[in-house]
């Protein structure tokens, strides 16, 4: 029976290693982020099992720290969508926003993690909704991994 070379990872990778392991699981979580624009009824059996090894794939990258202070004071929650939840459409790039990868804002418009990150690096005085123009101060994530990156593009906004 070969080894399995994925058995130990957590001891093989760190933060400054990249190799063939890191490549793997950096190629599977992109292949898993195209399979969750699909929709759920024309997805394989196959396919649903590469979306439920998302977290196995992501917990061979070090867990990044989440900076909660922003200068805007918008706060935020953690609330995982329903898995039968239907796809909605970001109205900046007018692409369908994977289920469970939503963030909506207080005046419950939704967007998908790059557009809004976008809004907040080219904000100069405040963050506004880009389709009713209120100031957002409060934003519903439906992903952890989602949550810190934005999170931390609004810590280090100057």
């Amino acid at each position: 029976m070969p080894k399995n070379i994925f058995a130990e990872l957590e001891e093989v990778v760190d933060e400054k290693t990249t190799n063939n392991v890191t490549r793997k699981a950096k190629k599977k979580l992109r292949e898993i982020e195209t399979l969750k624009y699909k929709s759920a009824a024309l997805l394989t059996e196959e396919e649903i099992g590469k979306i439920q090894s998302e977290e196995y794939w992501r917990s061979f990258f070090p867990k990044r720290k989440l900076r909660p202070l922003n200068k805007f004071g918008i706060i935020h929650r953690l609330e995982p969508a329903e898995t039968d939840a239907s796809l909605e459409e970001c109205p900046i790039c007018m692409s369908n926003i994977p289920r469970g990868h939503g963030i909506q804002t207080n005046c419950r418009h939704s967007y998908c993690e790059g557009c809004l990150s976008g809004v907040i690096r080219t904000a100069s005085c405040g963050i506004r909704c880009s389709m009713c123009r209120s100031d957002i101060s409060r934003l519903v994530f439906q992903n952890e991994y989602d949550m810190i990156d934005v999170m931390n593009a609004l810590a280090f906004k100057h």
